[in-house]
């Protein structure tokens, strides 16, 4: 069972736009929290410290779990909302 989504991106990416559009169409009875690195140097030295070095946004965690950016997010929908 889902209990939260959070979402690490930056407001100017499209992937994370994409993300958010993917959590809200198909995963509407969840929460979510979308936490902004670019704007805070404290949330990206936090989420170093869960999922290690990471090159690119969204980074997603799903129930703590890092799920990975938005292709790997998509396919957990895929498998886990669809199926």
């Amino acid at each position: 069972m889902v209990n939260k989504v959070i979402i690490y991106g930056k407001d100017e990416c499209a992937l994370c736009v994409k993300s958010k559009w993917l959590f809200k169409t198909f995963m509407e009875k969840y929460k979510y929290e979308m936490v902004y690195i670019k704007l805070n140097e404290e949330n990206k030295k936090y989420l170093t410290e869960l999922i290690g070095v990471f090159k690119t946004v969204p980074q997603i965690l799903i129930n703590g779990e890092h799920i990975g950016g938005y292709k790997e997010f998509m396919e957990w929908i895929e498998y886990n909302i669809w199926n």
